[in-house]
């Protein structure tokens, strides 16, 4: 199994659970109520929650560098990267895109969104981002991408 497989599997296991655990922090307690001061334990927990996934890019990040360095990498991982960044900024673009209508339109008779959900679009951007990066990556080296 190549590096950059290896980093892209690490990467969408690690965001997949960041973003499940994300989304149970803010719908267990329900949007509504996430901002109360009696949920703000919830609201801690669904920003440490971010910490890991964090941690685990910068050490990737790292381990990518040596990677280069020592020839564990080449040119078709860069391009394989370069497309999944591709992918993924026009995938999640349309996710947030239709997330915003979606909430405007399902609370828009209620004349605004209940904080909790903005809470979710802002971290959940974060981890979809990570999630849908590594899973891309690992999907195009899986199928192969020509050179671009």
């Amino acid at each position: 199994m190549s590096y950059a497989r290896k980093n892209a599997i690490i990467t969408a296991a690690i965001w997949a659970v960041v973003l499940i655990g994300l989304l149970l922090s803010v719908l267990l307690p329900g949007p509504e109520r996430f901002v109360e001061a009696e949920y703000a334990s919830w609201r801690l927990i669904s920003a440490v929650l971010v910490l890991p996934g964090f941690l685990v890019n910068a050490w990737l990040g790292w381990r990518t560098k040596r990677g280069k360095e020592r020839g564990e990498m080449d040119e078709r991982d860069d391009v394989v990267a370069r497309h999944a960044s591709q992918i993924t900024l026009l995938a999640v673009g349309m996710i947030v895109f239709l997330a915003a209508l979606l909430l405007y339109d399902v609370y828009r008779d209620a004349g605004g969104v209940p904080a909790g959900w903005l809470w979710l679009l802002a971290y959940g951007t974060v981890a979809v981002l990570s999630l849908v990066h590594a899973v891309t990556g690992l999907l195009l080296d899986l199928r192969g991408v020509p050179d671009a």
